[in-house]
Parts: structure tokens; sequence; C-alpha cells
């Protein structure tokens, strides 16, 4: 099975999958052990392109993911540590992937960052910021990440 994402929120690792149909605009969540992946291909330097408004969605959802994941009542010490990695991560590089698209440092932070809070909520979950942004997204067709953050 295969997984496409716009790179940055780690998805790529997780048992979650969203699937839309394009007819009806709607968009599907699945969730299962079937959609875990075996091996995840994550490249930092795909995200490069990403202007800075995607860059900021998607690096706000992942930060989510490592809250959520941290203060969930599922919450465990693997990961935990997954999650507090992240978090340092994604506020340390965040600012700068935004503003300078080009630097490899920060990009590589945050695909890792990315990566290790979808390692997190996949082992936890995530909490009532996803839960209650899902249907705001869904009316509104705005961003997901953008709605996590508000």
């Amino acid at each position: 099975m295969g997984s496409r994402t716009t790179a940055g929120t780690g998805s790529e690792v997780t048992k979650v999958t969203i699937i839309t149909d394009t007819v009806s605009d709607e968009k599907m969540l699945l969730m299962g052990m079937a959609f875990q992946p075996i091996a995840a291909l994550v490249d930092y330097e795909i995200t490069f392109s990403k202007p800075f408004r995607l860059t900021a969605d998607t690096g706000i959802d992942s930060l989510t993911h490592a809250i959520e994941a941290y203060v969930s009542k599922k919450a465990s010490p693997f990961a935990d540590s997954m999650a507090i990695s992240a978090m340092r991560l994604i506020y340390k590089n965040i600012h700068t992937a935004c503003f300078d698209g080009a630097n490899k440092e920060a990009r590589e932070a945050m695909m890792l960052g990315a990566t290790q809070a979808g390692i997190a909520f996949s082992n936890d979950s995530v909490c009532l910021v996803h839960g209650m942004s899902r249907p705001i997204v869904a009316h509104f067709l705005l961003p997901h990440g953008l709605i996590n953050d508000i």
C-alpha cells in the first residue's frame, strides 16, 4: 500500500488515512492497522518547493500531533519521547522553514519532527483539537493545520 502526503505532517508513518471523494468533495477518515506502513521513505528535500502557507499549516498540524499525543490519556513513554523531540524540532525550526524555504537544516528538522509526531500520535492518539477541527475544515474548506492553530 502506498501513501502520498503534502509532506510535513507525519501521516506517512501512521495508521490513519484520508480518502477524498473528488465527486462529492467528501473526506473520509479511515483508521486501522491495515493502513500502518511497513516502511516509509521520508525525504525532506521534497519540501523545498512548498510555499510559506503550506509549510506553516503542515508544520502547525505536526506540532498539534505532537502536543496532543503527549497530553493523550493513552500516552506512553515511547510515544512521549517522540512527541517531546518533535515539539522541540518544530518549535526551533518552523519560523526558518517558513521564511527561508531553501534552508536545508530547517527543512530536515521539520520533516524529522513531523515524522516523530506521526509516530507519537499513531501510538497514542490525537485529542480534542483534531476532533473539533475536522467539521470546521469540511464545512468551510479551510486548511487543516490552520484550523488546528486557531
